[in-house]
Formats: C-alpha cells, sequence, structure tokens
C-alpha cells in the first residue's frame, strides 16, 4: 500500500469511523 492512500485512509478512519465507533468503546487502527 503506497504511503500517500495510507495516509488517507488513516485520516478517513481517524475522522469518520473512528468517532463513531468510540460511540460504543471501540477504535479501528490502520496497520
Amino acid at each position: 500500500m503506497s504511503t500517500d492512500l495510507k495516509t488517507k485512509v488513516q485520516e478517513l478512519i481517524d475522522t469518520m469511523i473512528n468517532p463513531a465507533i468510540a460511540n460504543h468503546g471501540g477504535f479501528v487502527e490502520l496497520i
């Protein structure tokens, strides 16, 4: 995976996905 794509995906996870999941006490991390 290219660094640029990984950065964009991580940004999406941080801004869109994790806030929603945090309401349930969890989180997602791109490894």
